[in-house]
Protein backbone atom coordinates (compact mmCIF):
# COMPACT_ATOMS: atom_id res chain seq x y z
CA UNK A 1 0.00 0.00 0.00
CA UNK A 2 1.57 3.30 -1.02
CA UNK A 3 1.21 6.57 0.74
CA UNK A 4 -0.37 9.54 -1.00
CA UNK A 5 1.74 12.58 -1.82
CA UNK A 6 -0.17 14.66 0.73
CA UNK A 7 0.40 12.08 3.48
CA UNK A 8 4.11 11.85 2.67
CA UNK A 9 4.46 15.63 2.71
CA UNK A 10 2.71 15.74 6.09
CA UNK A 11 5.06 13.11 7.52
CA UNK A 12 8.15 14.87 6.19
CA UNK A 13 6.92 18.26 7.48
CA UNK A 14 6.18 16.76 10.90
CA UNK A 15 9.63 15.18 11.06
CA UNK A 16 11.47 18.44 10.27
CA UNK A 17 9.26 20.44 12.62
CA UNK A 18 10.26 18.07 15.43
CA UNK A 19 13.91 17.62 14.33
CA UNK A 20 15.21 20.85 12.74
CA UNK A 21 18.55 20.56 10.93
CA UNK A 22 21.54 20.58 13.24
CA UNK A 23 19.65 20.93 16.50
CA UNK A 24 20.66 17.49 17.75
CA UNK A 25 24.24 18.78 18.02
CA UNK A 26 23.38 21.57 20.48
CA UNK A 27 23.20 20.66 24.15
CA UNK A 28 21.95 24.06 25.32
CA UNK A 29 18.37 25.10 26.09
CA UNK A 30 16.47 25.20 22.76
CA UNK A 31 15.77 28.78 21.76
CA UNK A 32 18.60 30.24 23.84
CA UNK A 33 21.41 32.26 22.31
CA UNK A 34 23.90 29.48 23.18
CA UNK A 35 21.67 26.93 21.43
CA UNK A 36 21.80 28.90 18.16
CA UNK A 37 25.55 29.51 18.54
CA UNK A 38 26.17 25.76 18.86
CA UNK A 39 23.94 24.94 15.88
CA UNK A 40 25.75 27.53 13.76
CA UNK A 41 29.19 26.37 14.94
CA UNK A 42 28.40 22.78 13.99
CA UNK A 43 26.90 23.80 10.67
CA UNK A 44 29.94 25.66 9.43
CA UNK A 45 32.61 23.41 10.97
CA UNK A 46 31.15 20.02 10.10
CA UNK A 47 28.86 20.83 7.18
CA UNK A 48 31.49 22.81 5.26
CA UNK A 49 29.68 22.20 1.96
CA UNK A 50 26.64 24.31 2.90
CA UNK A 51 28.04 27.76 1.96
CA UNK A 52 28.94 26.57 -1.54
CA UNK A 53 25.76 24.56 -2.05
CA UNK A 54 23.59 27.47 -0.84
CA UNK A 55 25.41 29.95 -3.07
CA UNK A 56 26.47 32.23 -0.22
CA UNK A 57 29.28 33.66 -2.38
CA UNK A 58 26.61 35.19 -4.62
CA UNK A 59 25.47 37.31 -1.67
CA UNK A 60 28.92 38.76 -0.96
CA UNK A 61 27.87 42.41 -1.00
CA UNK A 62 24.38 41.85 0.35
CA UNK A 63 23.25 41.89 3.95
CA UNK A 64 21.12 38.81 4.44
CA UNK A 65 19.43 37.32 7.48
CA UNK A 66 19.30 33.59 8.12
CA UNK A 67 16.50 32.73 10.51
CA UNK A 68 15.84 29.38 12.13
CA UNK A 69 12.07 29.04 12.41
CA UNK A 70 10.65 27.70 15.67
CA UNK A 71 7.48 26.73 13.87
CA UNK A 72 5.69 27.98 10.79
CA UNK A 73 4.74 31.33 12.32
CA UNK A 74 7.50 32.26 14.77
CA UNK A 75 11.29 32.67 14.71
CA UNK A 76 13.86 33.72 17.28
CA UNK A 77 16.73 36.03 16.32
CA UNK A 78 19.48 35.76 18.95
CA UNK A 79 21.24 39.12 18.64
CA UNK A 80 19.87 42.63 19.17
CA UNK A 81 20.55 44.96 16.26
CA UNK A 82 20.18 42.26 13.61
CA UNK A 83 18.97 43.81 10.37
CA UNK A 84 15.58 42.41 9.42
CA UNK A 85 14.63 44.65 6.51
CA UNK A 86 14.83 48.07 4.97
CA UNK A 87 11.77 50.26 4.60
CA UNK A 88 12.92 52.92 2.18
CA UNK A 89 16.00 54.36 3.88
CA UNK A 90 15.06 53.09 7.35
CA UNK A 91 16.73 49.95 8.69
CA UNK A 92 14.43 47.71 10.72
CA UNK A 93 16.47 45.84 13.35
CA UNK A 94 15.74 43.58 16.30
CA UNK A 95 15.39 45.73 19.43
CA UNK A 96 16.74 43.14 21.89
CA UNK A 97 18.47 39.78 22.20
CA UNK A 98 16.40 36.66 21.53
CA UNK A 99 13.80 38.70 19.66
CA UNK A 100 10.78 36.65 18.62
CA UNK A 101 9.44 37.31 15.11
CA UNK A 102 5.75 36.54 14.91
CA UNK A 103 4.16 36.35 11.49
CA UNK A 104 0.39 36.85 11.75
CA UNK A 105 0.00 35.50 8.22
CA UNK A 106 2.36 33.66 5.90
CA UNK A 107 1.44 35.81 2.89
CA UNK A 108 0.53 39.31 3.99
CA UNK A 109 -1.28 41.59 1.58
CA UNK A 110 -0.46 45.25 1.10
CA UNK A 111 -1.39 47.14 4.24
CA UNK A 112 -1.36 44.08 6.53
CA UNK A 113 1.18 43.47 9.28
CA UNK A 114 3.96 41.25 7.94
CA UNK A 115 5.81 40.64 11.20
CA UNK A 116 5.56 41.57 14.87
CA UNK A 117 8.57 41.74 17.17
CA UNK A 118 8.19 40.18 20.58
CA UNK A 119 10.11 39.10 23.65
CA UNK A 120 9.57 36.05 25.84
CA UNK A 121 8.82 36.87 29.46
CA UNK A 122 8.77 34.48 32.37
Amino acid sequence: MSESNAQLKDRVRDFWQNHPCGTKFADAQPGSRRFYELVEQHRYEKEWHIPEAAGFSKTKNLRVLEVGWHDETEAIVPKAGTLLARDGGVEVTTPYDDCVLIMPTRRPKKGETAVRLGRCVN
